[in-house]
């Protein structure tokens, strides 16, 4: 069978620039005959049916790239792009669909069987091209490509930032300091992270192992290693900020287990009619708002490097007690002047 195409790009929108790139990458290369992509911004003309005109670009294409990332997943028309190219080669035996690995995600058992073509990392963007074009050209991965001591290095570090990631995926790294529970669970989960980056072991309180690595130790390339350094160093002065948080409390209101709620305990100030002690522990719960959001913006860009999703930044307290209305008249107006 003769086909027009050599490669359909199914993507979602949100690939959508980088799937363009691709194809403009692929369309050209010149190692070979001339390749033709299927890309609907190219091929799909103003008035045509598309629904219509995507069937006969998948029946018309040899290969389909499937961009694979968590919004892609979930897309109705890569959904339908995949299961027909599935429906055409059920045991793969003709390689027609190509996953392209671009974010981490979970992947369904009919792709998770698949080898990928791995473009999660930047870096690596090119040496992942070449193996592309050598399956578009029906030639042999050529060996060593790209596998540099730096490269094999860095590839080892993108793997354990995406393991230690899941260190942060708590409310410690997510949630204001005004809704946090409890200021010690606070202190404790951030002394849990220095001990998990540490050794690569993030316990329970009661001691059950909940998530495994490599410690930071293990980190090679002097880009990580810095950036891992700064976070233990940020991690280690934040605990010293929400210890002063605690004291600072504790110093002007009697110690009840109900107070030890950054809420509770700034509704106590506002009744006894403190309004600079009011300001002063809203700065104080900025503060550790703010230091939370320089470990996840240092963390964000080796994240980004090794195509995991990057951290939402924590909304800062004296935000959302503005934008909510939380609390009483007398925070409203201790908060007016910060």
């Amino acid at each position: 069978m003769t086909f027009k195409y050599d490669l359909f790009i199914s993507h979602n929108s949100v690939d959508k620039p980088w799937a363009c790139l691709l194809a403009e990458r692929v369309e050209g290369d010149k190692s070979g005959p001339q390749l033709r992509v299927f890309f609907d911004e190219w091929d799909i003309k103003p008035g045509d049916d598309i629904p219509i005109a995507l069937e006969e670009a998948l029946e018309n294409s040899r290969r389909i790239g499937l961009i694979i990332s968590p919004e892609a997943l979930g897309s109705p028309w890569v959904t339908l792009e995949r299961s027909t190219a599935i429906y055409t080669d059920p045991s793969a035996r003709k390689q027609r669909l190509v996953p392209i690995l671009k974010r981490d995600c979970k992947l369904p058992a009919a792709l998770a069987r698949l080898n990928h073509i791995d473009f999660r990392r930047e870096s690596d963007f090119e040496m992942s091209l070449e193996r592309l074009l050598d399956l578009l050209h029906d030639r042999p991965t050529r060996r060593g490509i790209g596998q540099s001591p730096d490269s094999i290095y860095h590839a080892e570090d993108c793997a354990l930032i995406r393991e230690h990631r899941h260190y942060f995926e708590r409310a410690a790294f997510s949630t204001s300091c005004i809704q946090e529970l409890f200021v010690d669970e606070l202190s404790r989960a951030v002394k849990d992270t220095i001990a998990a980056l540490n050794t690569g072991t993030l316990a329970s309180r009661e001691g059950v192992i909940l998530r495994q690595a490599r410690g930071r130790a293990n980190y090679k390339t002097p880009k990580f290693q810095e950036v891992i350094g700064h976070v233990s160093a940020l991690l280690s002065e934040l605990r010293l900020h929400i210890a002063a948080l605690e004291q600072f409390f504790n110093d002007r209101l009697t110690p009840r287990r109900q107070y030890r709620e950054c809420f509770g305990w700034l509704m106590q100030l506002a009744h006894e009619k403190s309004p600079s002690d009011v300001r002063q522990a809203v700065l104080l719960m900025d503060r550790i708002d703010e230091m939370r959001n320089q470990i996840l913006k240092a963390i964000n860009p080796l994240l980004e490097d090794a195509g995991a999703a990057p951290f939402p930044l924590i909304s800062l307290t004296s935000d959302i007690l503005q934008r909510q209305g939380m609390g009483t008249p007398e925070i409203w107006a201790a908060i007016d002047n910060l």
